[in-house]
């Protein structure tokens, strides 16, 4: 195969950029309005512990924060704190699918490229509805000695993991605290997908 030759090499933004860490970013979204960048997210509130400090949900790769915007609709908002190769490729490739796809399995969230401003740095992230309900590790410890329950999620699992199949795309880490299940009435509930870090397409 042939190759095109550069004189000099192509680095991306994150190849060399520094990332804050967690608790900077929890620090800093202690005064929203000074950092943010999206009008939309404008004037809202960031959930605090009882000290006052912001509280951040931290996985391997972002954290999250619950954003509450006046009109009352909450977000989770992630922002990135570790280099990761192709970020803004994969989530904005992520997102587009999404939006043409019926995959009611995951949550679809809005990619801001110049979403957060800290220090001389502006930062990407990424904002979606909060999901409300149980994660799989707490819904099953609650419902664990009910067989009815157990074989209505055996069965909504077995589809989701058909339409994923179908679809041609696979979530990446499916552990506990990304499935989350939500209530839909009494022995109706939903599967959604959340933390797509590692999803493929």
């Amino acid at each position: 195969r042939g190759c095109v030759q550069h004189s000099s090499p192509i680095v991306s933004r994150e190849s060399f950029m520094r990332w804050p860490s967690a608790k900077q970013y929890a620090v800093a979204w202690q005064n929203p309005e000074a950092i943010l960048r999206v009008k939309a997210l404008a004037g809202g509130t960031v959930r605090c512990d009882d000290a006052g400090m912001p509280i951040a949900m931290v996985g391997g790769f972002g954290a999250v924060f619950d954003y509450t915007t006046p009109d009352g609709q909450r977000w989770a908002i992630k922002c990135f704190h570790k280099k990761t190769p192709g970020l803004r490729r994969r989530y904005r490739g992520i997102a587009a699918y999404l939006a043409k796809h019926d995959l009611p399995q995951f949550v679809k969230f809005t990619w801001h490229e110049h979403g957060l401003e800290l220090g001389k740095q502006v930062l990407p992230l990424v904002q979606m509805p909060w999901i409300e309900g149980y994660c799989l590790h707490t819904f099953l410890q609650k419902h664990h000695d009910s067989p009815e329950v157990c074989e209505a999620l055996y069965k909504i699992w077995l589809k989701l993991v058909g339409q994923l199949r179908a679809s041609g795309i696979a979530h990446g880490d499916l552990q506990h605290h990304n499935i989350i299940l939500v209530p839909e009435g009494h022995m109706r509930f939903s599967l959604k997908l959340v933390d797509l870090d590692g999803m493929w397409i």
